[in-house]
């Protein structure tokens, strides 16, 4: 799963780097590792939380469902944007599902890590006077 994440998250810079005019296979490959990776790895999280959501109180539980609603989303966008590419080619409604697509991807990443509870107990800044006595 880690190794899907990371291939993923290298292609969305890529995408970005090499443009769709000058370096058409390289940007295709990029964002084919983007869409597709993040699509199998979100789907692999989903299934992996939804086999554990007993463990968790119930807004947990309603949070991994909700998870779940969204990558099928996730899917069904990506999908549309892929079938859109191939019959229309580029442009159009084509890039508009592709940046949707993107955006859908960033966002629900940003809120599937910053709405975890673990995340604010590792990431809670020390005021200074905390950091004062740790040092001292």
């Amino acid at each position: 799963m880690m190794y899907i994440g990371m291939v993923s998250m290298v292609g969305l810079p890529m995408v970005g780097m090499f443009d769709e005019k000058m370096w058409k296979t390289l940007h295709g490959i990029s964002a084919g590792m983007f869409f597709g990776g993040f699509m199998i790895y979100a789907r692999i999280l989903s299934v992996a939380m939804n086999e554990v959501k007993d463990q968790f109180d119930q807004p947990t539980q309603a949070a991994i469902k909700s998870m779940n609603s969204n990558v099928t989303g996730l899917i069904l966008t990506t999908v549309a944007f892929g079938i859109s590419l191939a019959l229309r080619g580029s442009g159009g409604i084509t890039a508009i599902l592709e940046w949707a697509t993107g955006i859908y991807f960033v966002n629900f990443f940003s809120i599937a890590s910053y709405a975890n509870p673990f995340y604010d107990s590792v990431h809670q800044p020390k005021d200074k006077k905390e950091q004062e006595e740790v040092t001292a």
